[in-house]
C-alpha cells in the first residue's frame, strides 16, 4: 500500500469511530433527526439565496419543499431542533415570498396598464 491509500484508510477508520459513538450516545433516531434539522436548515438558506437571483427562482423550488420536509423531521430533536425550525420557517417563508412577489407584479402590471 501506498502512503495516500494508507492516510485514506485512516482517515475513514477516524469517521467511522465518530459515527460510531455518535450513534451509542444519541441513538439511531436521535441521531437522523439532527442530522435532518442542520441538513434542513443548510437547504433552506441555499434555497432561499437562490431564489433570489432571476434565473434561479423556480428552478430552487424542490430546494425549499426539501427544507421543509427535513425541518419537520428535525424539529423534535432536543439538540440540533432550531435548526430544524429554521429550514423548515425558510423554506415557508421562501414559498410565500415568490408567490407573493408575482402578484403583486401582477397586481402592480394591471395598475399600470
Amino acid at each position: 500500500m501506498n502512503r495516500n491509500t494508507e492516510k485514506h484508510n485512516y482517515d475513514l477508520m477516524i469517521l467511522d469511530n465518530l459515527f460510531d459513538s455518535a450513534v451509542k450516545e444519541l441513538g439511531p433516531k436521535k441521531l437522523i433527526q439532527n442530522l435532518c434539522a442542520t441538513a434542513s436548515s443548510v437547504v433552506g438558506v441555499i434555497g432561499f439565496l437562490l431564489s433570489t437571483f432571476p434565473i434561479f427562482g423556480w428552478f430552487s423550488f424542490p430546494l425549499w419543499i426539501t427544507a421543509i420536509i427535513l425541518g419537520a423531521i428535525g424539529r423534535k430533536s432536543k439538540v440540533a431542533g432550531f435548526f430544524g425550525w429554521v429550514g423548515m420557517g425558510l423554506g415557508v417563508f421562501t414559498i410565500a415570498y415568490k408567490v407573493l412577489f408575482w402578484i403583486f407584479i401582477d397586481v402592480f402590471l394591471r395598475i399600470i396598464m
